[in-house]
């Protein structure tokens, strides 16, 4: 399997190649978003995140004790490395963590933790769905990217 430094250019070089395809078909502004979508899940939002020591558990330099409960949660290339669930697993994480300490914030500050107007999150998230589209085809693909590489290394490894 691929090392860190190996993951990290396969997923830039493809990320050239989607944003160059992408900037035929898409508004420029949607490319952006995805490339760095893409950029920001290739070294903060990897796969390799179930690894206390990994290199993208590093790059969270001292945020990086948030990612020790999905650790114990997600064993190395479990469904932290499958291509259908290993972006939800870690976006649906972070949406958590961030919930629970906004909660938090809140319930420190005195304020209450019921929402007065939940449309009032949710009209936001609905009048921006094509950049949110973009952003988790980014994500998606950055995990894609480092899923297949990771089958086909152990693929070769496995045939030498």
């Amino acid at each position: 399997m691929p090392g860190y430094r190996t993951h990290r250019t396969i997923n830039l070089v493809a990320l050239a190649a989607f944003a160059a395809a992408g900037t035929r078909h898409f508004a420029p502004g949607l490319v952006g978003v995805f490339a760095v979508s893409y950029g920001v899940a290739t070294f903060f939002l990897s796969p390799d995140l179930d690894l206390k020591h990994s290199s993208p558990t590093r790059n969270w330099g001292p945020l990086r004790w948030l990612w020790r409960p999905y650790q114990v949660l997600f064993k190395h290339r479990g469904w932290s490395h499958s291509l259908l669930f290993s972006s939800a697993t870690r976006v649906a994480y972070l949406v958590g963590v961030l919930a629970a300490l906004l909660c938090l914030a809140q319930f420190a500050a005195g304020e209450a933790l019921a929402a007065e107007n939940p449309d009032a999150f949710v009209a936001p998230l609905a009048a921006h769905r094509l950049d949110l589209a973009a952003a988790g085809a980014g994500i998606l693909l950055s995990d894609a990217a480092h899923i297949l590489a990771d089958r086909l290394g152990s693929a070769l490894k496995a045939l030498f």
